[in-house]
This record gives structure tokens, C-alpha cells and sequence, in this order.
């Protein structure tokens, strides 16, 4: 190692002493002249001191025997391979010693270390250190840190990555510590970041090129970036040029660019336009998957929207065989309720989910009793009591049993397990309150009322077919559905019908209790449209159950309570029944001249028959696999009462369209 007093120690050497092989005196002064000021620097060096303290005088030595600027000097003895491996070698060795002044400040604090121990550290550092050297071929881009690209020669220089916060970096404010006393520990100071960057960039720019090229990305996946602040510095100095992405270079685009403009390109229908777009996606990686998917969402909505039938997408099975199968096994021999039978006939597809993929509606919590337990409440209580009166003979004088029918109600009451306001609310609903009459009262008194006017009387009640089990039920009931011919086969169904009237003559009405009102819109001309199947199959099914009787009627007897108690016919036969009056009311009569639809033209055997057949018909759409969306998109039915409705993406046009071709079905 050269200390001080090296000179002296030099010319004193043997060799010189004696006179042999004196070198020339003068160039040796001047060579020890310029050895001396080279290593004036390194005695400046202090012989002890802190991390922080080393690592400032440290880079002010660096400076001052120019090693930040080594590479400004000729190298023209150096291949283009040698000046990057030395500019690479150099910049890592800038790097690591960046790292290794801040690893020592976190050792060793504030304690004081020597200076031939800071050259053993970093000598141990440096001699493990690895960096990579990338191919170097005739021509082409090359890519590299921006540090080590003053080591070659270009013609252009691509600058990329020009966002700010990246370049330059972000200078968050220290919260603990201030820029003084960070330069004081070593650290870099938000400010300091800032100057690095600042000279970084201006280096660059002074780059030996003939043409700089700065780009930015506008977007980094879903998120847009904002440009560089030093691009905007820069155009106060120097000529810039903007361009925006021409046509032609659409592979800059963001990911997100391309999807939008291949959509766009789809709906002006430029399917040319399309397929590149396409094509740059495909290039994009990992879009493969994605784009299946988009394919297929495509298609299956270019299939909804045709107008001309349904597809797979809304269930359209009908082109599989194995489905088709699969329904013939478990539908074909199937004893069918009418309820089932209606759900299919209205909307497929809500049968297909509830049915057959057993999808239910979450259970809702009710404040009272529901809709259900009405129901099965208010037929319970109507059973027992018509039971009893039958019993007694006097099913033709129900208002003299008043008090009967509300012991009934209170004893069927007592067995629910409900109790609270709501509870209290529902007795007062069947029974009434202060001399007010309930429900139940008002029943009775319009039965009694009907009874006079017509002739017919209460006769049979909760009349079964194809029920077993130990439910309460008429004694004329079979435990055998019935099976209904029609002109393809037979259709077996099975029910209860919630009352029959019967009259001196045999001929019988068909009542169904509803604690809704959601059939009052139900009648001949609306069953015509072949979804309200129950009354029908049920005046059918009657005339096999009771044979001696007469099917002339099927209506509905609204029991929700007191005030919106009332009768209300839905189908009559007009040469049996005279007592059905209003406008309204007659629309249930058939036949009907004032119709547009088949009540009409047919009798009343023939519109029962009519119906029988459209039901066949529903279920052998069913069995060929058509679970579409139902062609009354804008009834209640559909609106507001299906369960279905937040997930069902029908196409209302589309459905409209097609049912507007049923009435041609129907002539057929």
C-alpha cells in the first residue's frame, strides 16, 4: 500500500543507490509527480470514522477522481461486448455499495470503524457480486436499465415507462423523520429522489442519438396512469413531438382498448375489422379462455334475439335425444296434478327450475300466518262444517247454523300454535268483532243467498282422485287419478275439488276456494290460451268420479275475507246455466259469440275437450324437452307472482312475437 512517504522510500532503494539502471530522473519526478496527485483523495480519506460519515466522504471521493464519469472517456481500444460488461460491472458495483452503506448504518450505528476495515467489506462484497450480460446481435432493439445505456451507441433511444411515480419516483414524506436529519442518518431525502431522477433523465437525454423516442402506457390493466411530469418539463425546453397511437400500431393497446374496440366492431357489424381485433386479443396471452366465454355469451345471445324460435339458451332442449330420454323416464308414465300441469303450461322454463332442478325460493319470514296456512285454515273449517250438515240434512240451510260453523273456527284455531297481534288479527278476520261479522259469516250468508237464487245446494266436499294417505276428504273421493282421453292418448291427473253443487237435476257446479285473488281474471276466453287448466280437467275427472252427475259449471269462491268475499264463474255451459249475469261474468260462458277465441265456436263438451287436448299437448312439449320462458311475459303471473323473476333474462319482444302465433295454433 502506498502511504505517505512513498517517494522517499522509492528513490532510496538499493538498486538506486548504487547507480544501476538509473531510470530518467525527470520523467520519474513527473510520473511520481502524478501518482501523488492521483492519490491525494485517498489520504483525504479519515483513517476512523461512523457509516454515515465514511459514506459521505466515500462519495465525494468518488467524485473527485471522476470514477462517476469513467465512462465519458475514450474507449475506443474496448469492443461494443467489453464497454457493456464494464459499464454493467461498474453500475452493479454502484448498486451494492448503495445497499452495503445502509446495511453498515443498521450494524454498526453510530460506532466508529476503521478504514482498512471499510476496504475489506467492500472488497469481500464486490468480489461475490454477479450481474448479466445479454446477447449482443448485428441489429435490432436492445432493452436495458436506463443507467447502462450511455455504455453503447444507437441511433435511437427508446425511453419507456414515463408514468408518474415510477419516473420519477414517488417522494412520500417520512413521518418520523425530516430530509435533514435523514441525510444526517444516510438515508436518501424525499428531495434527494427527486435531484437522482432529475439527473438520471437529463443524462439520458444527452445521449449520443440521433432521435429520443418517450412513451408511456395510458393504462395498467383496468387502472389509467398519469404521464411523467418530467414530459411536460420538457416541452418547455426543447421541440416535442405528440403522437397519438396511429390505426396501424394497435398492438400498443391496453387490454382493455381491445376488448372495447372489438365489441364495437361487432356491432357495426365490420366483421373484417372484428377478426383483427381478434387476432391482436388472441396475441394478448391468456385471453383464450376469456374469449371462449365471450364466444359463447355471443352466441347465445344472437340466439335469444332471433326472432323465429327459441334455442338451448332458453331452454330449448329439444335437439338432445339423452334428454329427451331422460324425460320420458321420469315424466311418461307421470300422474299429473293440474297445478304441475298449469306451472308447465304457463312458463316451462319455471317448472324446469322448480321441478325438475328443485331450485326453491328462500323461505320467507311472515309477520302472520301465510297464504298457505290460510288456505288449508279455511278448508279444514269449511269441511267439518258442510260434513256436519250433511249429516243432519241440512246442507240446503247453512245461515241457520251460525254458531256451528264459528265453534268449528274456534276449535281449528286453537290447534295452530300462533299466538301475538297477528294471530289476534286473523281470528277477528274469520270470526269478526264487535257485532261486526268475519268472513265465516258472510260465507254462509252468501251461500245461503246462491242456494235460493239457483236451486243448487252443497253436495259433495273435497272430493279426491289419486290421493291416499289419511287426509279428511269426501266419501265419495277414490284413491285412483283419473285418466282423461284424448285424441293422442290419455292424460292421468289426480286433485281434490274443493266443493260440488248439485241441483234437482243432476247437474253440478265445480267451486274452488281461493283465500287470493289472483283468478279473478280467469275465464273461458282466458283459459283459451292454455294455461288455466284446473277447472277443466276437473269437471272432466267429475263426470268419471260421479258419474250421475252433470258438469256444467266451474268458478271460484273468493274467502280471503269479509269484504272481498264473493263468487265469481269462470266457466259455464250457456245452454245449461242461467243464472250467470254482467259482462264480466259472461265472458265465462261457452259458447260465447261475442269471443275472438275458441269459446266462440265451441260447445261446452267441445271446449272441455279442447282444453283436455291443449293440456296433452303441454305435456308432450315437456317430454320433447321445450323449457322456454313463458309467451305472457306482461301477466301478473309473470311479473310479480314468479318466483323466478330476479334471475329470468327473458327477451319480451321476442315472447310476444310468438305468442302472437298462437292464436293460428289454435284454429289448427
Amino acid at each position: 500500500r502506498l502511504t505517505p512517504g512513498w517517494q522517499q522510500r522509492l528513490t532510496a532503494t538499493p538498486e538506486y543507490e548504487n547507480g544501476a539502471d538509473q531510470p530518467d530522473e525527470a520523467n520519474l519526478v513527473r510520473q511520481m509527480e502524478l501518482l501523488a496527485a492521483y492519490l491525494e483523495p485517498y489520504y483525504r480519506l479519515p483513517q476512523e470514522a461512523t457509516p454515515v460519515g465514511f459514506s459521505e466522504r466515500l462519495r465525494q471521493f468518488w467524485k473527485d477522481i471522476g470514477l462517476f464519469d469513467w465512462y465519458r472517456k475514450d474507449n475506443r481500444l474496448l469492443t461494443e461486448r467489453q464497454k457493456e460488461n464494464e459499464f454493467r460491472a461498474f453500475n452493479r458495483f454502484v448498486a451494492l455499495v448503495e445497499k452495503l452503506f445502509w446495511s453498515l448504518q443498521e450494524l454498526y450505528g453510530q460506532r466508529k470503524i476503521t478504514l482498512s476495515k471499510w476496504i475489506e467489506i467492500i472488497q469481500e462484497s464486490t468480489q461475490q457480486a454477479v450481474y448479466n450480460l445479454t446477447e449482443w446481435p448485428d441489429y435490432g432493439v436492445q432493452i436495458m436499465p436506463r443507467l447502462e445505456i450511455l455504455a453503447v451507441d444507437a441511433d435511437v433511444l427508446f425511453i419507456g415507462g414515463m408514468i408518474d411515480g415510477d419516473f420519477p419516483r414517488a417522494s412520500a414524506r417520512d413521518i418520523f423523520f425530516n430530509d435533514r436529519v435523514r441525510l444526517e442518518m444516510g438515508l436518501v431525502a424525499a428531495e434527494e429522489l427527486l435531484d437522482q431522477d432529475r439527473i438520471l433523465f437529463y443524462t439520458l437525454l444527452d445521449a449520443p442519438v440521433k432521435k429520443i423516442l418517450l412513451t408511456y402506457p395510458r393504462a395498467e390493466e383496468e387502472s389509467a396512469l398519469v404521464p411523467s411530469t418530467f414530459l411536460d418539463d420538457l416541452e418547455e425546453i426543447a421541440r416535442v413531438t405528440r403522437s397519438d397511437q396511429p390505426a396501424e400500431q394497435s398492438f400498443l393497446l391496453n387490454k382493455k382498448q381491445l376488448w372495447q374496440n372489438w365489441g364495437l366492431a361487432l356491432q357495426r357489424q365490420d366483421f373484417e375489422q372484428a377478426a383483427e381485433w381478434f387476432r391482436l386479443l388472441l396475441q394478448t396471452g391468456r385471453a383464450e379462455a376469456q374469449l371462449s366465454s365471450v364466444l359463447r355469451r355471443l352466441k347465445a345471445l344472437t340466439n335469444r334475439l332471433y326472432p323465429g324460435q327459441f334455442s338451448q339458451y332458453e331452454g330449448w332442449l329439444a335437439g338432445s335425444e339423452k334428454v329427451k330420454q331422460k324425460l320420458r323416464d321420469w315424466f311418461g308414465r307421470t300422474v299429473w296434478s293440474a297445478t304441475r300441469l298449469e306451472r308447465y303450461a304457463f312458463c316451462p322454463l319455471s317448472f324446469f327450475l322448480q321441478d325438475i332442478l328443485k331450485i326453491e325460493d328462500l323461505p320467507k319470514i311472515e309477520d302472520e300466518i301465510s297464504a298457505q296456512e290460510r288456505g288449508i285454515l279455511t278448508h279444514r273449517i269449511l269441511f267439518r262444517f258442510y260434513r256436519e250438515l250433511q249429516r243432519q240434512g241440512q246442507t240446503a240451510f247453512p245461515a241457520r247454523h251460525t254458531e256451528l260453523l264459528l265453534t268449528i273456527a274456534r276449535e281449528e284455531l286453537e290447534r295452530l300454535p300462533y299466538s301475538g297481534v297477528f294471530w289476534e288479527l286473523e281470528r277477528m278476520r274469520l270470526l269478526g268483532w264487535q257485532h261486526k261479522a268475519g268472513m265465516l259469516q258472510k260465507f254462509i250468508e252468501e251461500d245461503q243467498k246462491q242456494i235460493g237464487e239457483t236451486g243448487y245446494v252443497p253436495a259433495l266436499f273435497e272430493l279426491g282422485f289419486g290421493f291416499g294417505g289419511d287426509e279428511e276428504k269426501d266419501a265419495g273421493s277414490r284413491q285412483k287419478p283419473v285418466a282423461l282421453q284424448h285424441a293422442d292418448g290419455r292424460l292421468i291427473i289426480s286433485g281434490r275439488i274443493d266443493r260440488v253443487d248439485v241441483d234437482r237435476q243432476k247437474r253440478a257446479l265445480v267451486w274452488d276456494y281461493k283465500t287470493g285473488l289472483s283468478a279473478k281474471t280467469i275465464n273461458a276466453e282466458t283459459m283459451s290460451r292454455g294455461y288455466y287448466l284446473q277447472l277443466p280437467l276437473y269437471l272432466l275427472a267429475l263426470r268419471q268420479i260421479q258419474p250421475g252427475l252433470s258438469p256444467v259449471f266451474g268458478g271460484y269462491f273468493f274467502v280471503r275475507d269479509a269484504t272481498t268475499l264473493a263468487r265469481r264463474p269462470a266457466l259455464a255451459d250457456a245452454a245449461q246455466v242461467d243464472f250467470v249475469t254482467g259482462n264480466a261474468a259472461r265472458k265465462a260462458l261457452v259458447p260465447n259469440p261475442t269471443s275472438e277465441q275458441p269459446p266462440a265456436r265451441l260447445n261446452f263438451d267441445q271446449f272441455l275437450d279442447f282444453m283436455l287436448q291443449t293440456a296433452a299437448e303441454a305435456v308432450n312439449r315437456l317430454l320433447d324437452g321445450q323449457f322456454n320462458h313463458s309467451l305472457f311475459p306482461e301477466e301478473k303471473l309473470c311479473q310479480s307472482y314468479c318466483p323466478y323473476r330476479r334471475l329470468c333474462q327473458k327477451n319480451v319482444g321476442k315472447l310476444k312475437r310468438l305468442a302472437e302465433q298462437q292464436p293460428a295454433n289454435h284454429e289448427n
